[in-house]
């Protein structure tokens, strides 16, 4: 994956005049944040990268912005994913006029095109039969080992549905305002969910929330287990979210439920595999 988008880099860049190559850097364009990692990784200080979506977002649902186009506009170099995991690239690429860009364009970088594609389905699939990769599994830069990870989260979400203590992430748990996303967050089990930042709360048993964690806590009460598992997270935002989550259960409970021990046992017994060939 590495030398593959090392050589797209590098034609695009050959197409630039010599003036253009020593004036600045080449700039880049991902659909997802892991190929954004992986070209800056590989580009280093002659590669300025954005991506046009963030890690708490499903990348089989992204909305098409007009924002998007036009850092697509200003692109000399597209990279994107593959097997229809962000096709929705296609309309903000029309959007963008850069021929570039375009399929089969000089600065079109389809990684997927570098790997062998797994579970490639055998009889023919559609969409009427739910969320399907008819060309294959795109998930190809997930880390398996994080699987059980996620599965464990959102099963702590969802049994504190069942006990009727769903934790409030969406309102603060003492004024009943919206959060902000400018806002300060301070996750408080003793209150039941989330405090903003105009409200003092208890001088003990809270601890700082990050937006993303945010995010993902409102991921994990409203997607399926397959979205969340399409999900790109930092791993500081995961182990976040999983100690966040804990602390809850164990307040509401009383105690540490056996069944999510269970659940780390397979966590700790699941090998985890490098998911992206060099």
């Amino acid at each position: 994956v590495l030398g593959f988008i090392a050589l797209g880099l590098l034609a695009a860049a050959t197409a630039l005049t010599p003036a253009a190559q020593a004036a600045r850097k080449l700039r880049v364009v991902t659909t997802i944040p892991d190929l954004k990692a992986l070209t800056e990784a590989v580009g280093g200080d002659l590669v300025d990268v954005d991506s046009l979506s963030r890690g708490v977002v499903n990348a089989h649902e992204i909305e098409i912005r007009p924002s998007m186009m036009l850092k697509l506009r200003r692109a000399e170099v597209l990279v994107e994913n593959g097997l229809e995991l962000d096709s929705w690239i296609d309309v903000a690429i029309q959007g963008s006029n850069n021929a570039n860009i375009i399929r089969g364009g000089a600065g079109l970088i389809d990684v997927s095109r570098s790997l062998p594609v797994l579970e490639v389905p055998t009889v023919r699939v559609d969409r009427s039969m739910g969320d399907v990769h008819p060309r294959g599994n795109p998930h190809y830069s997930l880390d398996p080992g994080m699987a059980p990870g996620r599965v464990a989260r959102w099963y702590e979400m969802h049994l504190a549905d069942e006990l009727g203590v769903r934790p409030e992430v969406d309102r603060c748990v003492e004024c009943d305002r919206v959060l902000e996303v400018h806002g300060r967050f301070r996750w408080v089990p003793s209150l039941g969910g989330v405090l903003c930042d105009r409200c003092p709360g208890p001088p003990h048993d809270r601890s700082g929330l990050t937006l993303e964690a945010l995010k993902l806590l409102k991921a994990y009460q409203r997607q399926d287990v397959e979205a969340i598992a399409g999900l790109r997270l930092g791993l500081a935002t995961e182990r976040e979210v999983e100690a966040a989550l804990r602390d809850f259960l164990r307040y509401v409970l009383e105690r540490d439920a056996r069944s999510l021990a269970f659940l780390d046992e397979i966590r700790q017994d699941t090998p985890i595999a490098t998911a992206i060939p060099s």
